[in-house]
């Protein structure tokens, strides 16, 4: 990643990274596309000299350099992830960006069969070891030059990522508000001091230790910036390259415990819930899964007032079970009996014929609805299968046209049953065994 100031440093990088390429990669620059920039126009020459195809976009055509927006896409989308997880400043923003190239060449990618840009590129697997939370607190070691005996051993810093071409960490002083490179730092990946700081941090000149102006491509074979650290979860990561003398680990500062305000307003049930039982507490896991109820239904239902016959017709439903599936169903023979009944009235009433199917037709499926009768008293009638068409998967003017019911209204009902009661008429149910 290379940081311009103005669009005049083009031509200067571009030069340098062709000639990087060619001299660590043993490849040339086949062919280079841009938007139609005068920083791009201004190389033709160069370019026929190199021997290098030139392709120009369109004006206002992002879409025809579309990798490279992509691109850009995924890095400000990963980015602004790292920004609201540490609350590093804006004026910080060239080192996230910085942070997540570095990221992105070794993180493998689905597109390059899960291989990584760095592995790709170099013919072996990164190391990832070196990686920490970027924006995390971190401490590094003092300098033994002009430390006395009561000098602080170490600096309260923020981790920035890795300067490339040295084997150590970005850091920034929050005291001093300076930018420097250590390797020896012991990070704290959980604490992130930019969540609680309100003042804007001031960025050093460029006469600081730290100057993007020379920063190289996150291409080298040996990753300066990947020295082999330890990884701890519980503890601070301490980094290989830290000298023997054993630190005492510092006392990050404890943030103030938040006091969480509750309103004093008294609180109604709606007025649509009252016949509900909505807030009962929540029990444990355990509880639930061992059927364990603080506030079990009997203690809300009862069948004290009802009569004997009614109890027992309650009873005898509830202990019931019907099968849902013909699986199920084909395990007990009181079930097979109520199938084999169905498909002989079904026989027997020649609803069907067997043709050949259509081509380009589907045949329509069938299901099985299961359903128990009872008497009056609760006892068992009889088990009733029925076999049902799966409709549902008929379309409309291919399948069929027009639709008919067979169902008859209430109220052509209740005019016969009062034609009945006035004239005393006799009346018999028909119940048809099977409707298909």
């Amino acid at each position: 990643m290379i940081f311009l100031k103005t669009k005049d440093e083009t031509q200067k990088h571009l030069k340098h990274f062709i000639a990087y390429v060619e001299n660590q990669f043993h490849t040339t620059l086949k062919c280079l596309r841009s938007d139609n920039g005068s920083e791009f126009i201004a190389m033709t020459s160069f370019l026929l000299s190199k021997c290098i195809l030139h392709h120009k976009t369109c004006v206002e055509t992002p879409q025809q350099n579309g990798v490279v927006e992509r691109k850009h896409q995924r890095i400000l989308n990963v980015a602004r992830s790292l920004s609201f997880q540490s609350h590093v400043p804006i004026t910080m923003w060239n080192f996230t960006v910085q942070h997540v190239v570095h990221i992105i060449n070794r993180i493998p990618s689905p597109l390059l069969k899960f291989k990584s840009p760095f592995e790709l590129l170099h013919g072996t697997p990164p190391s990832i070891i070196h990686l920490k939370v970027f924006g995390c607190l971190a401490y590094a070691t003092t300098l033994q030059a002009h430390r006395t005996k009561f000098n602080p051993r170490a600096r309260k810093t923020i981790f920035l990522g890795f300067k490339e071409g040295t084997k150590g960490s970005i850091l920034y002083d929050l005291n001093s508000n300076e930018l420097f490179v250590s390797r020896n730092v012991i990070f704290y990946e959980n604490h992130f001091p930019f969540t609680h700081v309100t003042k804007t941090p001031t960025i050093p000149p460029r006469s600081s230790p730290i100057d993007l102006d020379d920063s190289l491509i996150d291409l080298s074979p040996h990753p300066a910036s990947a020295p082999e650290f330890q990884l701890a979860s519980a503890r601070p990561s301490h980094s290989v390259f830290a000298p023997a003398v054993q630190h005492e680990i510092p006392v990050v500062d404890s943030v103030s415990e938040r006091i969480i305000r509750k309103s004093t307003r008294t609180s109604q049930p709606l007025s649509y819930l009252v016949d509900y039982h909505c807030n009962l507490p929540s029990k444990s896991c355990s509880n639930v899964s061992s059927g364990i109820s603080s506030y079990p239904l009997s203690s809300f239902l009862s069948y004290d007032n009802c009569s004997p016959n009614y109890t027992h017709f309650c009873c005898t439903i509830s202990s019931m079970t019907k099968p849902k599936t013909f699986t199920q169903a084909n395990k007990f023979e009181c079930w097979k009996e109520a199938m084999a009944t169905e498909l002989h009235a079904l026989a027997k009433n020649n609803t069907w014929s067997v043709v050949t199917l259509p081509h380009g037709k589907v045949p329509i499926g069938c299901k099985w609805v299961y359903k128990i009768k009872y008497h009056a008293n609760g006892s068992i009638e009889r088990y009733k299968a029925r076999l049902v068409a799966q409709g549902y998967t008929q379309m409309e003017g291919v399948d069929y046209f027009d639709t008919f019911s067979p169902v008859a209204k209430l109220t052509t009902v209740r005019v016969l049953l009062s034609l009945a009661a006035i004239k005393g008429w006799h009346l018999e149910q028909l119940d048809v065994n099977n409707a298909f």
